[in-house]
């Protein structure tokens, strides 16, 4: 069970063969609900089998589909430690596992293609961030969200300043350059991570010595380092604190961001640039128009987009060929560089379960 990557992402949005049906468990934080998760996706399962039954599968057939997420009922070593959200895929030869490192509905979708809406929180406008913890002896990296703080390993990153064995100095240090020794540490690290942090631009939070951040800003190349810091020496502080720490910067960072696009919304939504019926945003997240989407999470709003007129059909009743069209809206306006804000239900602008922000 692994953490979902933006290619993970993609080829789920891409995959066409249905159907598809997607789990979603919540995250737990104490030891006694998680006794319950294999009973949580059991009845997460046996939703999935009635769906699939309404859609004609026989069943065989749906034994099939399941069976790989059955086994895990009775994997132990699956359950284990697990706080964070759940999330699984599963349709013809394919059966893939998520953590999750933010909130969840408890939610089961069977579709002609895969429900993904709840996972975009996790690569865009209120999700997860980064640490970076700038130490000179071992420096680490984290990526963290409201429920927990993981380290990440960091392929090219510098053991520390000072390299195994017998503490030889970089370059520099021997010149009694201290400043620059600093300088040339904080630039490779900046390039160990400059391909992890291209292909996912979420916010970085720095933890270091006061004197070292200034140093650190010269160094580093990614525009996502927030100006807010954790003071402190990281050989020195538990995980619990820093989890707290980077929160509340990174809690700050989202409520901005997510306040924005709520305030241009509403700056907006009497214009042409602006709308929350799901007849105007779904065609223009098909098109590319969408700058920015507040689509809300555990909603779904089924229907089709009728091929003559180019318009969302929403249905008041789930239907034979039936989409969720909030997830379409939310894929299309991500594969097309908009900015998705996925968000619980009561703080999408307008009273609605979509609003978006037209680029034109």
């Amino acid at each position: 069970m692994d953490l979902v990557t933006r290619d993970d992402l993609r080829a789920l949005i891409s995959y066409s063969d249905g159907p598809c049906v997607s789990l979603y468990l919540p995250g737990y934080h104490s030891e006694s609900p998680r006794l319950q998760d294999p009973i949580l996706l059991e009845n997460l399962l046996n939703n999935a089998s009635h769906g699939l039954q309404v859609t004609g599968q026989s069943a065989n057939d749906i034994d099939v589909l399941l069976r790989p997420v059955r086994q895990l009922l009775e994997n132990g070593d699956f359950w284990q430690h697990r706080n964070d959200g759940l999330a699984v895929f599963v349709a013809a030869n394919l059966c893939r596992t998520f953590r999750v490192q933010q909130k969840l509905p408890e939610l089961t979708v069977v579709g002609e293609r895969f429900h993904v809406k709840p996972l975009l929180a996790a690569f865009t406008g209120n999700s997860h961030f980064y640490m970076l913890a700038l130490s000179l002896s071992c420096p680490r990296l984290f990526r963290g969200s409201e429920e927990s703080l993981i380290e990440l390993e960091a392929t090219g990153m510098p053991a520390g300043m000072f390299q195994p064995p017998g503490k030889r100095p970089l370059q520099g240090a021997a010149a009694g350059d201290h400043k620059q020794a600093l300088m040339d540490y904080f630039r490779r690290i900046d390039e160990a991570l400059h391909t992890r942090f291209l292909n996912d631009p979420a916010p970085v939070i720095l933890l270091c010595v006061d004197a070292h951040y200034p140093l650190y800003c010269k160094a580093n190349s990614n525009p996502a380092l927030l100006p807010a810091w954790i003071s402190g020496n990281p050989d020195s502080m538990t995980a619990p604190d820093l989890h707290k720490q980077a929160l509340a910067i990174a809690v700050a960072h989202f409520s901005d961001a997510q306040k924005a696009a709520c305030d241009q919304y509403l700056a907006l939504w009497h214009t042409q640039r602006a709308s929350n019926e799901l007849s105007e945003v779904l065609p223009a997240a098909l098109h590319g128009r969408i700058a920015s989407l507040l689509v809300a999470v555990g909603v779904q709003a089924w229907g089709h987009l009728d091929a003559t007129t180019n318009q969302a059909v929403v249905s008041e009743t789930r239907k034979d060929g039936d989409e969720d069209l909030l997830n379409l809206a939310a894929i299309h306006t991500y594969l097309t560089g908009g900015t998705v804000h996925v968000v619980m239900p009561g703080e999408v602008p307008g009273g609605g379960a979509a609003a978006a922000v037209f680029r034109y």
